[in-house]
C-alpha cells in the first residue's frame, strides 16, 4: 500500500527581500491512494492515521529557512531566486526562454 499525504507550505514574504520571512507546514490528513486504499491498509492492520501537525512557524532573512550558509549571501538560481538572480536575467524573451 502506499499514498501520497497532503502538506501545505505557507510563506511569509516581507516586500524587502532582506527582512525576515516566516514559513509553516501543516499536514492536512489528505491522501491519495497509490496502491491499494484505506480499507485493505485496515485490514492488513497497516498504521495510516498520523496525527495532522503543525511545524514550529521558521523565521529567516531572505527566506533561507534551510541554509547551509549564512543568510542572504546566496546567488540566487531557479529554484531559490533572489533579486540579484531576477535582475540578471535577459529581458529578451528568446534568450529568457534559452537560458
Amino acid at each position: 500500500m502506499s499514498f501520497l499525504a497532503e502538506t501545505v507550505t505557507e510563506v511569509w514574504a516581507p516586500s524587502d527581500y532582506r527582512q525576515e520571512w516566516q514559513q509553516e507546514r501543516t499536514t492536512t490528513g489528505r491522501r491519495t491512494w497509490l496502491q491499494g486504499d484505506e480499507q485493505q491498509a485496515r485490514a492488513a492492520n497497516l498504521l495510516i492515521d498520523y496525527p495532522q501537525r503543525h511545524t514550529p512557524v521558521l523565521r529567516a532573512p531572505c527566506g533561507d529557512f534551510d541554509a547551509t550558509h549564512a543568510p542572504c549571501t546566496s546567488t540566487g538560481s531557479w529554484q531559490n531566486p533572489t533579486p540579484e538572480f531576477v535582475a540578471g536575467l535577459p529581458r529578451d524573451p528568446h534568450q529568457l526562454h534559452d537560458r
